[in-house]
């Protein structure tokens, strides 16, 4: 039984979040950094009610033993947790031994000790017992569950083997069953590769080299694993929940644009919005010195995607604060607003992941200013792009016969420098045969071959460069023949012929 009603306890970063959800008032001090900013008080203790504590709480209780009588002081919380029982109850350990355990005076079972299964019909709903039980693997274990007590720590310390009754083909696990009876975790004799990359994220496989390791980790692990680029080809070691976040970052064919903001122009694209990425002065004189996520005219509609910088101080930034973030946001907001702006739509993107994207969007006014419905975007395309290379998706436009930067700047919503930028990247990269323009550049418009200089295209067709150049200055209406038409070969330079072609 719980004696302790008020708990004092102490403050971290891992617990604010959760006392201040609770509706306490924490203690507050002036920033050492920032003299205009106050921040939490780490230093000092808080009251709270026992039943608000987190369950991996520190703070001491008091508690009596609902056996014997027992009271126990200065009991860690987590401590009282894992031994009280789903009825409320408390045993102290003594009488928990006796109740369950073993008598060390003669190393002998009691009788009262429980086994596996009867744990189990105790502290399970039945519906989860029988699950747990029906996976239980008697050809490999060769014991059963009610000859095993619920300590046992297994076949050579190892565990017990659970079978897969979802996927057979997984096979039969090694599962400590202590992770359930001690710590009441019933995720902890799961079946590994049910959780594994493989079966969650089937569509995030394509980056991996081995394929067993997909079915090894889940998406959550931190473990560094060899993945190929699916853009270049660069291979690299990247833990999965990193991936998972942020894509595989590759150093050769990154854009620099970020996941939530790859992931948000995905989804305008879908619903065919008209918009403009990175709207600035260039566009609109009045952004000044700022530079907007997106531009919506139809529906004089601004849409920023603010990461983690926005919401928390970042360790290591010592440029900015978060104070100076926010005031800086206020001041591009206001802006907006006083250049009638009448939509301005701010997206959570503190946390790079898909569910938490999708759901900061479906709680904006995004959806009811654009008429969309959860089910009218596909949502992996959305992560799929986000975690793709512009680079890639511009040299395959360029390779598919959009050879025109223009026309392509207008086909993928970007800026022609920047689709320039990314053309240049991929022709270093082996993507595509883009190569910057230069003044001595010309073009063959009879074949639509181009050519660095006069003497490079006369060697080709094995003619004068001189001839070439003539027909550049209109002097003649051509310069040779085509060695297999026969048909005359009329000239341009390059730079005068895409302006006549744009």
């Amino acid at each position: 039984m719980l004696i302790t009603k008020i708990a004092e306890t102490g403050l971290s970063s891992s617990n604010i979040k959760w006392y201040k959800n609770k509706g306490y008032v924490l203690p507050m001090k002036v920033s050492s950094h920032n003299k205009k900013i106050k921040v939490v008080d780490y230093s000092k203790n808080i009251s709270v009610k026992v039943e608000d504590l987190p369950p991996c709480s520190h703070a001491l209780v008091n508690v009596k033993c609902d056996i014997c009588g027992k009271i126990l002081t200065d009991l860690l919380w987590q401590g009282y947790k894992k031994r009280t029982h789903k009825n409320g109850e408390y045993y102290c350990y003594t009488c928990t031994m006796k109740e369950y355990g073993t008598d060390k005076s003669n190393k002998t079972r009691l009788n009262k000790s429980k086994s596996f299964e009867r744990w189990c019909s105790e502290n399970l709903t039945k519906e989860e017992s029988d699950n747990v039980l029906s996976r239980w693997d008697y050809d490999k274990n060769k014991r059963n569950p009610d000859d095993v007590s619920f300590g046992s720590v297994g076949i050579n310390q190892m565990g017990y083997w659970f079978k897969c009754l979802k996927h057979p083909e997984h096979g039969s696990e090694l599962k400590k069953i202590t992770g359930l009876t001690v710590g009441h975790h019933i995720g902890s004799i799961s079946c590994n590769k049910c959780n594994s990359v493989s079966v969650t994220h089937p569509y995030l496989l394509i980056p991996f080299m081995d394929k067993g390791d997909a079915l090894i980790y889940s998406v959550g692990s931190s473990v560094k694993i060899p993945m190929k680029c699916p853009d270049c080809g660069y291979e690299k070691k990247i833990a999965i929940s990193t991936f998972l976040r942020a894509g595989i970052g590759c150093p050769k064919c990154s854009d620099g644009v970020s996941y939530p903001e790859k992931f948000v122009f995905n989804l305008l694209d879908q619903i065919n919005a008209k918009f403009k990425i990175h709207l600035s002065r260039t566009t609109l004189k009045w952004c000044e010195r700022f530079q907007y996520d997106f531009w919506i005219p139809k529906f004089n509609c601004i849409v920023e995607t603010h990461g983690l910088q926005h919401y928390e101080d970042i360790k290591g930034n010592h440029w900015d604060n978060i104070a100076k973030t926010r005031e800086n946001d206020m001041f591009k907001k206001t802006i907006a607003e006083d250049n009638g702006i009448e939509n301005y739509v701010i997206i959570d993107c503190r946390k790079s992941k898909l569910e938490w994207i999708k759901n900061s969007i479906m709680i904006s006014k995004l959806p009811k200013l654009l008429e969309f419905d959860e089910d009218d975007i596909d949502w992996i395309k959305c992560h799929e792009y986000a975690c793709s290379s512009i680079v890639r998706r511009a040299c395959d436009l360029w390779n598919s016969g959009i050879i025109n930067t223009l026309k392509l700047a207008n086909e993928m919503k970007l800026s022609r420098s920047i689709v320039i930028k990314y053309l240049n990247q991929g022709f270093q990269l082996g993507l595509c045969d883009y190569r910057p323009i230069t003044r001595t550049d010309i073009i063959c418009v009879t074949t639509g071959q181009i050519f660095n200089s006069q003497n490079e295209a006369g060697e080709f067709y094995n003619i004068k460069s001189s001839n070439i150049c003539f027909a550049l200055k209109s002097k003649t209406k051509s310069a040779g023949k085509h060695p297999e038409t026969g048909e005359p070969l009329k000239w341009m330079r390059y730079d005068e012929y895409m302006k006549d072609h744009i």
